[in-house]
């Protein structure tokens, strides 16, 4: 499986190690060169994914603290490693509620092999092609970093459909992706300019970027209400909350 450029296994894999040694995870002694030819071996499918891991941007959301309050099922859409669920669960939501989904076992083991904690987390984590939860099953859909890599305006749209069904009446769809705070940045604009290289390599990924406005026209026409979005200091991230009706 091909790498994007500048992630390197070797680089990255210790790096998280000794941040996670630092919050309670003991490793084995040669633990870190096994993962390397593990993961050289049969490839890491978002290799940037590692660059984020023990920074869990679900922290970093404006309702996050009022989403610790609530209680009730929890569905992680797109959970990759855990990062975020794991930072859930540390933070006192209870476990036995929590269930993370995605569409292959590849980033959930990544964690699992990173945490050491498959046996300990007491989360379910679910993979299948498609979401497999009946209408109205969770209370809260998060969201992290997912819309951004769907490819297409219609997959984005089946996507943020499917949080809206498997939502309970009042329940709560949040979370982030990366996106612009007006419209899509023109090749002219002193905008791209000074973003011009972080484009480049976005639009080379094939990313979808959502302008804020059309994630909120996206939310609203889906049916959601009280949307809320806003965009992070680094103006690349928006960050979004909407319930759905009773």
């Amino acid at each position: 499986m091909k790498h994007i450029k500048n992630v390197s296994l070797e680089l990255e894999i210790p790096r998280v190690m000794e941040l996670l040694a630092s919050i309670g995870v003991d490793y084995p002694a040669g633990y870190s060169e096994v993962l390397i030819r593990k993961y050289k071996k049969q490839g890491v499918r978002y290799p940037r994914i590692l660059m984020r891991m023990g920074d869990p941007n679900i922290r970093k959301h404006a309702r996050y603290q009022e989403i610790l309050q609530l209680k009730g099922d929890y569905l992680d859409y797109g959970c990759g490693t855990g990062d975020d669920i794991r930072a859930l669960v540390n933070d006192g939501y209870p476990p036995q509620e929590v269930v993370g989904y995605d569409v292959n076992w590849s980033s959930i083991n990544l964690g699992f092999d990173l945490y050491l904690d498959q046996d300990t987390i007491g989360v379910r984590f679910v993979v299948s092609k498609e979401l497999p939860f009946h209408p109205a099953t969770f209370a809260i859909v998060y969201s992290g970093s997912v819309i951004h890599v769907l490819g297409t305006k219609r997959a984005v749209k089946r996507y943020i459909s499917n949080a809206y069904t498997v939502l309970k009446p009042d329940g709560i769809f949040f979370g982030s992706t990366l996106g612009f705070s007006k419209e899509y940045p023109r090749s002219n604009d002193a905008e791209m300019r000074r973003r011009g290289s972080w484009l480049r390599r976005l639009w080379r990924r094939r990313l979808k970027l959502l302008s804020q406005e059309e994630l909120h026209n996206l939310l609203r026409e889906t049916g959601f209400s009280e949307v809320e979005i806003s965009q992070d200091e680094t103006f690349r991230r928006l960050w979004f909350y909407a319930k759905k009706p009773l």
